[in-house]
């Protein structure tokens, strides 16, 4: 089992996912900076002002279908760049699909606590299961 752990935690991609969803759960209590990051990402809202449509389906279908590609690109590239890259995109367009998801499913936990375990659970078990498929290479 300590070498299971180990290996994980020495796998870069696991640890930086680790680390992305450790910052979402902690500001999950204050969440000023997941405020910040949501008002930043929202780009819908110009064009819901200037044409008087109400846009907010249609964004979170376009980044449900950005959030697949983004964890099917997560599982297939290797790197450290590409996984601090994956993690960001990740932040930008599956986390705010998934505080829209948990924010209309009006259940008694904060939406925000929910979307950051979902994200925790969906890329560090993307890694887990990257890891166990694709094995380091060992000298």
């Amino acid at each position: 089992m300590k070498k299971l752990m180990a290996a994980y935690i020495q796998n870069r991609g696991f640890l930086i996912s680790f680390i992305f969803t450790a910052f979402l759960l902690v500001t999950s209590f204050v969440p000023l900076p997941q405020i910040v990051l949501l008002e930043l990402i929202y780009f819908y809202e110009p064009l819901t002002s200037f044409t008087a449509l109400n846009l907010m389906s249609t964004y979170f279908v376009i980044n449900t279908i950005l959030s697949l590609a983004i964890l099917l690109l997560f599982y297939f590239t290797n790197g450290t760049l590409w996984a601090i890259f994956n993690n960001v995109l990740a932040l930008i367009f599956l986390y705010p699909a998934l505080v829209y998801a948990f924010h209309n499913l009006s259940i008694p936990v904060m939406p925000l606590l929910s979307a950051a375990i979902v994200y925790g659970t969906l890329l560090l078990g993307l890694s887990a299961i990257k890891m166990d498929t694709h094995p380091p290479e060992t000298e």
